[in-house]
């Protein structure tokens, strides 16, 4: 044990027993800075010390509400003004907590919008007494609304000084001097302008040693002024644009003096701004900024460009962000050293207020759907994936909906090394929660004028609601605190603090309510181990605010920025309290400074304050530079679909997901036989498919050869090649599908393209004018040749009708004919993804297929005829395939993609997602149905009253009011759902393995890691990219297009996932180098420079396609070069057996067709273990032959069948 250790252990111990008295005086001279060393602490050395901490006040295992009579505070912020609630302007205040007066007792300023503002000094113990009058002249701001409050040292003396938002006139600067005494000084400082302010946040901009601030405006809508003044021009003022007062960015001269340099710093300040949010996100060493920006303005995420300005990247690097954002926090809510977002909307959870607050989504359909980032009316918890990259997985993660919600908080409230999310809630007026109160409002204004709305809006009063703590036992997986952990009782909460208020460590809530008393929350739950940290620096910035503070325990870490801008309008204290769960001590404490300097000290007792002064000679931080696993760029062909939204909603106006951008795929060969590999790429609608021919280092250059050899107005799905006519020469099947065109038509007629030494020529193929998606090749009937399978994909305009598919014969010659190879019973179904492999073993292709409203299954080939579906899985929305030996055992596996678990579909084996459809009117379309499954057995209408009416008229007609459709059963609505004439459901939504036992026997799904589940996954590929012998998987996702109202599913970047033993290891992008974040879709991999190393690449969706090199190239490879029997001259439907020195076996399945809309026909490659070498190599053709190798010279081997 280290010397620090014994004396840690030894304070600890002391400390518990009560045997060290205070050894100081409270404070400490540091470079002619006063630092405040807190009265009771023990120094470890002149730079670390720890303090005891209060005893704990109870032990009743939840949270103690406590009265005036308790705490001394009296306060009760009114907002009766009828202007208030009818021009929903001041519906909150913040407060700010802090130690106003040096005393090292947290102290309180309350924010009053009637109100007087209130200044309580704490005297210990959850005891204050006001001191407004005597602290200052006009710290109460009499007259004003003061919205938000910070404690914030603006002159870098070491106290804590007072900043204050004020509506209607300047905002106010109070200078501490020291004792607690304030003295405004706004003028002087360059702080005074006369904005709307929401929320202040501090941070060290450039960074330059100092405090620069970032003020949020939000400026109320003024549509009942505008509406006396415009009413007689019969102006509609809903058709007027209002624009948002500005942020200010102040930049400190480094004296508490400021400037504005918004404009200079790239801000744009026009936002409806709550509250700015400054952390790392990026992990670069300079600080970023976010700000949630309500209405019709975007949130911005502000990424420093480390030189004091900042570039917006919200649409690439967020995605999706709230549409009224309200409250925000940072944290790390998974303990991987990231910082993550909490931002707030006003979703309501219950069933039937969601479908009161559901609105009118016609009046906001064309923002949805165009928007970026994308903005939707629900929480977003934005998971931090490397480099600031962030996915939503609010839905995956529980969080989506808290009512109308105001301020939030990341903090480890129960110090379970898990960090709890906590909400304000509730809201002024009733109105706002509810459409048939808005309609009613539209209809008093026009009929009866705006004092009779402002009357109506005040006898339907205010909306409170519980505040909501979200607790989860693992990462990313909450719930609602069992009996919200004793915050029970309905309030209009909306600026709030959680700290350490009463000094006993742990941590507790004050809020701000509206219309109401101070709730004053002391926290009495059944915690675990704690650190607290408090920083001092010799510098203008003394409290080290926007560090970086993060405790190592083994391997675990925990890690928080000292944010003092937390809950909307209001400040917390600069202490940082992490939950570190059952460890007992800290193995390292590591503090980066904002200037970008580490500090690390070890070995620190859990259960104390730690106050760490900044040391000397520190080292610099240096941004983590990891070898990614592939290096990723753009290649020069993008598939640019169609803009079909209007006619996809217009055909079937409830449709859950579009359809038309569901490919394509990509095709490796050597096309033109020259020894290196070339690609085709599917083209959209309205644009030809593209051939890259391989100049012989790996560069594609488009050819002409195969510029007509397909319709332009025909989408291009699946691209397969295979020898069609045994010439020995790859030939090309085109897939046509989508739904540009209506059931039946030309358009989807499928392409065969055969390859001759004239060049290609092409023909369409009888019976496939479907539209059609997967195509796979194998010799079925066991006759030399190459027989096809084609998925129908879906029925145009007809979402979850049963597609038919087709079997085509070859003749041998390349001419294909539908063929029954079922023995009459037709393979129906929207087939997503079919391939062919021996799944039992018995030497003959069978096949495999996954559906959407379907299962993963597959049908045994006995003797050239295939029997009845086999399932292996759940009915789901699976998406694609992929066919490996993921153990090794001999057997195939199946990974099968599906839509994940990161949407609002949460469906069980008990309550499946399910869709009804029929003609509901009578009109003789075909209307569909979502359902909402109850807990008994029943049913709920799945979507909103607004969706529903335009969909099916005849609601809105027998459901005029929001509340009777809230009411009302899915009987009532649609009828008896038995007597319905199409059921669709699907019961696992997640991206799942099948592990093969032997002769086609299969286990349980075995879910992926939650990483693989945030977004749907189409392509899949299977092969050892680090060389340890294991396969591992790439999987490509992404869906853009969805209905506009439930939220884009393009929030992934495609994961990579290393398998250890059968263990699955999500790599985060930073590690993969995998960042596509737009609609990934076909992948394969293949060496396209003759390295020996297989690159990957993958088909995009309305996006460049990309190429992903792998950066392992000290691994060794064996390439293998097959060459089968005439007809199958490329040698789909063999195995590749390779043994090691060690007796281990790895195995590669040759196909035709493999991976989502994509094929693949060239050498095979091995990726060969650190100090392992092969010693045999056998090989099992299609009709079960073998031929083996084992005289292996150089790094390539050839087979002929």
């Amino acid at each position: 044990m280290t010397s620090r250790s014994i004396t840690a252990v030894a304070t600890l111990l002391l400390l518990t027993c009560g045997l060290i008295p205070s050894c100081d005086n409270g404070s400490d001279t540091q470079n002619g800075h006063t630092a405040r060393v807190p009265a009771g602490s023990t120094s470890v050395d002149d730079y670390l010390s720890s303090t005891a901490l209060a005893e704990r006040s109870g032990t009743s295992g939840q949270f103690v509400r406590l009265d005036a009579a308790q705490t001394g505070i009296e306060f009760d912020n009114r907002a009766d003004d009828i202007d208030f609630i009818a021009e929903d302007r001041a519906s909150q205040a913040g407060l700010a907590c802090g130690d106003a007066n040096g005393d090292g007792i947290m102290d309180l300023f309350l924010c009053g919008i009637e109100t007087d503002n209130r200044l309580y000094l704490g005297e210990g113990g959850f005891r204050f007494h006001d001191v407004t009058a005597e602290s200052g002249k006009d710290l109460a701001v009499s007259g004003h609304e003061t919205f938000g409050a910070l404690f914030v040292d603006i002159d870098g003396d070491g106290d804590q000084d007072l900043y204050l938002g004020v509506r209607g006139t300047d905002d106010r600067l109070y200078i501490n001097d020291g004792s607690g005494q304030f003295s405004d000084e706004a003028t002087q400082r360059g702080t005074s302008a006369t904005v709307a302010t929401s929320s202040i946040a501090a941070f060290d901009v450039e960074p330059d040693g100092d405090l620069d601030l970032y003020v949020c405006s939000h400026s109320f809508d003024p549509r009942m002024t505008v509406d006396d003044a415009m009413a007689a021009q019969g102006v509609d003022i809903n058709h007027i644009t209002i624009m948002p007062e500005r942020d200010i960015l102040y930049i400190n001269d480094g004296s508490g003096k400021f400037s504005d340099g918004t404009e200079a710093a790239g801000i744009d300040g026009l936002s409806w701004s709550w509250q700015a949010m400054p952390a790392d996100y990026n992990d670069d060493g300079y600080m970023d900024l976010f700000v949630s920006s309500d209405y019709s303005t975007n949130d911005r995420y502000y990424i420093s460009n480390g030189d004091g300005t900042f570039t917006d990247h919200a649409a690439t690097m967020l995605r999706r962000t709230p549409w009224f954002s309200m409250g925000c926090d940072s944290g790390d809510i998974n303990g991987d050293g990231r910082i993550d977002l909490f931002c707030l909307d006003m979703l309501p959870s219950g069933y039937k207020d969601s479908k009161l607050m559901s609105g009118d989504m016609y009046d906001f359909r064309e923002v949805l759907i165009t928007s970026n980032p994308q903005q939707m009316m629900h929480n977003m918890l934005q998971l931090n994936r490397g480099s600031g990259w962030m996915t939503d997985i609010s839905s995956l993660a529980g969080v989506k909906a808290s009512e109308w919600s105001w301020s939030a908080r990341i903090a480890d409230l129960d110090y379970s090394g898990i960090p709890e999310l906590f909400v304000a809630n509730g809201y002024l007026t009733m109105t706002a929660m509810n459409v048939d109160y808005q309609n009613q409002i539209r209809e008093i204004g026009e009929s009866q004028g705006r004092e009779a709305v402002r009357q109506f809006m005040q006898e339907m009063g205010s909306a409170p609601a519980e505040d909501v703590i979200f607790t989860a036992d693992t990462p990313m997986d909450y719930r609602r605190a069992s009996g919200n952990w004793g915050l029970n009782g309905k309030t209009i909460d909306t600026g709030t603090v959680i700290d350490d208020i009463d000094g006993d460590g742990d941590l507790d809530i004050v809020a701000n309510q509206t219309n109401g008393e101070l709730q004053v929350w002391r926290n009495e739950l059944d915690c675990g181990n704690f650190i607290a940290v408090s920083l001092s620096q010799d510098s203008a910035n003394t409290f080290g605010v926007g560090s970086r503070v993060t405790a190592h325990c083994g391997d675990e870490i925990f890690t928080d920025t000292v944010v003092i801008g937390r809950g909307i309008g209001s400040g917390v204290s600069p202490h940082v309290h992490l939950g570190i769960g059952g460890n007992t001590q800290v193995d390292r404490l590591e503090i980066r400074w904002p200037d970008g300097m580490l500090q690390s000290e070890e070995n620190l007792a859990a259960n104390l304050q730690w106050n760490v002064r900044r040391r000397e000679g520190l080292t610099s931080f240096t941004p983590p530079q990891e070898t990614p696993l592939f290096a990723q760029t753009e290649l020069d062909f993008s598939r640019d679909e169609r803009d079909t939204d209007k006619e996809e909603f217009k055909a079937e106006m409830l449709l859950p997901i579009m359809r038309s951008y569901l490919g394509g795929g990509l095709g490796v060969a050597d096309a033109d036989l020259d020894g290196d590999l070339d690609v085709y790429f599917a083209g959209a609608a309205g644009q030809s498919g593209r051939l890259k021919l391989n100049d012989g280092s790996g560069t594609l250059e488009s050819s002409s050869s195969a510029a007509d050899i397909n319709m332009r107005d025909r989408e291009e799905m699946s691209v397969l090649w295979f020898d069609a006519n045994g010439d020995e020469r790859p030939d090309l099947y085109i897939a046509n599908g989508s739904m540009e065109a209506y059931p039946d038509s030309d358009l989807y007629d499928d392409v065969i393209v055969l390859n001759t030494a004239e060049g290609f020529v092409s023909s369409t193929v009888p019976g496939t004018s479907f539209s059609s998606g997967a195509a796979c090749a194998a010799d079925i009937d066991g006759d030399g040749d190459q027989d096809l399978f084609v998925a129908g994909r879906q029925v145009p305009h007809r979402f979850g009708l049963p597609a038919e598919s087709v079997f085509l014969r070859n003749d041998g010659k390349g001419n294909l004919s539908v063929h029954d190879f079922t023995g009459g019973s037709p393979l129906t179904g929207c087939i997503s993804d079919a391939q062919f492999a021996d799944m039992d073993n018995d030497n003959d292709q069978d096949l495999v297929i996954c559906e959407e409203f379907g299962t993963v299954s597959w049908l045994a080939n006995t003797g050239g005829s295939f029997g009845p579906r086999q399932p292996v899985s759940l009915s789901g929305m699976w998406q694609s395939l992929c066919l490996a030996d993921l153990d090794e055992d001999g057997n195939i596996d199946i990974v099968a993609g599906n839509w994940g678990q990161n949407t609002k579909y949460h469906p069980s084996a008990e309550k499946p997602y399910t869709m009804f459809a029929g003609d509901m009117e009578g009109d003789g379309d075909r209307d569909l149905i979502e359902a909402k499954n109850k807990n008994d057995g029943g049913y709920l209408p799945g979507r909103g009253r607004s969706c529903s009416g335009y969909a099916m008229p005849s609601i809105q007609q027998r459901f005029p009011k929001w509340e009777d459709f809230a009411n009302a059963s899915f009987e009532d609505v649609y009828g008896d759902p038995s007597s319905l004439p199409e059921k669709y459901e699907a019961a696992d939504l997640h991206n799942s393995i099948f592990m093969n036992g032997g002769g086609g026997s299969f286990s349980a799904a075995v879910q992926l890691p939650v990483m693989a589940q945030l977004s749907p996954v189409y392509g899949i590929v299977a092969m050892d990219f680090d060389g340890d012998g294991d396969k591992d998987l790439l999987l490509a996702e992404n869906y853009k297009f969805t209905q506009p109202e439930t939220g884009r599913w393009n929030l992934g970047y495609s994961t990579v996932l290393l398998q250890d033993n059968g263990s699955w290891q999500p790599l985060e992008l930073m590690q993969s180098g995998v960042n596509i974040h737009e609609d990934a879709r076909g992948v394969i991999a293949c060496d396209l420079d003759h390295d020996g190393m297989q690159e990957l690449l993958v088909s995009v969706s309305n996006g460049r396609a990309k190429r992903l090199e792998s950066s392992q190239h000290s691994a060794s490879s064996l390439e293998v070069l097959l060459q089968g029997k005439a007809g199958n001259r490329f040698a789909s439907g063999a195995v590749i057996s390779l043994t090691l020195d060690d007796g281990s076996v790895l195995r590669r399945l040759v196909q035709a067709g493999q991976g989502y809309l994509s094929s693949y026909i060239g050498p095979q490659y091995f990726a060969i273990p650190a100090g392992r070498s092969y010693t045999e190599l056998d090989v099992q053709w299609s009709d079960g032959s073998h031929s083996t190798a084992s005289d292996f010279e150089g790094s390539s081997v050839a087979v002929i069948q």
